[in-house]
This record gives C-alpha cells, sequence and structure tokens, in this order.
C-alpha cells in the first residue's frame, strides 16, 4: 500500500481548476486600470503635501505658502 504524499508546506490548500478561474473582460481590465490610476496619482499628490506641508519647516526649508508647497 502507498503512503499519501505529503501536503506541502505553503502554496494553495485546493488547487484551482481551469473551470473555477472566473472569466476577466476587457472592459473590467480597463476600468481597474483607469481606477488604479486615479488612486494612485490622487494618492501620491496628497501625501506629496502633507510631506512638504509638515516636514518643511521641520526639515529648514523656508515656510512657502500651501500653493508653492503644491508646486
Amino acid at each position: 500500500m502507498r503512503e499519501s504524499p505529503d501536503h506541502p508546506y505553503f502554496g494553495p490548500e485546493k488547487v484551482r481548476k481551469p473551470e473555477d478561474i472566473p472569466d476577466v473582460s476587457p472592459k473590467r481590465s480597463l476600468a481597474k486600470a483607469i481606477s488604479w490610476r486615479v488612486v494612485g496619482t490622487l494618492d501620491t499628490l496628497l501625501l506629496s503635501f502633507v510631506i512638504l506641508t509638515f516636514l518643511a519647516p521641520i526639515l529648514g526649508m523656508d515656510e512657502a505658502s500651501h500653493g508653492d508647497n503644491a508646486k
């Protein structure tokens, strides 16, 4: 009688079959790409503004208006 092989320590618990994988439409991919681009841009702008507003005086940079920090 053969022993069953040990399960791997890492990896999926259940192997997905090709019929279990959902179809991904081009519309969904485009919508996801655009939404992630918007989220990434807004995140970068917001973090840059906050860092320049609060850390610039601590680092000894000239105090400027919020509009100058955004530039």
